[in-house]
């Protein structure tokens, strides 16, 4: 697991991470701007059920977005969080991503959708 240093702004308004203190940053599969992403005060990770791979993808990113939305969360944010929703086989997929590899939240959707849609059971939407 990653230490995240976190650190106030110079403003007290939000927690902003402080990767650069950090020795194991290469390991990390975001753009270095995502990782130095502002945190807001007060933001809370999600309340959802971590996603395991056996339900539906599609509805898990469904409930991920809505969240992050009501959140107002920036894209990088996003992606920053994205990983506290996963757990056991998805969880190791994301920690296997290449260091560097995600630019930006479209890209880790993508990755995600490449890589679970499909699994679990799927519903017809209508």
């Amino acid at each position: 697991m990653y230490e995240l240093g976190y650190s106030y702004d110079d403003e007290g308004d939000g927690l902003t991470k402080s990767f650069e203190e950090d020795d194991d940053d290469e390991d990390l599969s975001f753009f270095h701007e995502i990782r130095s992403t502002f945190v807001p005060r007060g933001f809370v990770r999600s309340k959802l059920d971590k996603y395991t791979g056996r339900d539906d993808s599609m509805y898990h990113l469904a409930d991920y977005k809505i969240e992050m939305k009501l959140k107002n969360a920036s894209p990088s944010l996003k992606c920053m969080a994205f990983h506290m929703t996963l757990t056991g086989t998805t969880n190791r997929w994301y920690l296997k991503l290449k260091s560097d590899s995600i630019r930006s939240w479209p890209q880790l959707k993508k990755a995600y959708m490449s890589a679970f849609v499909g699994q679990g059971p799927c519903h017809k939407v209508e």
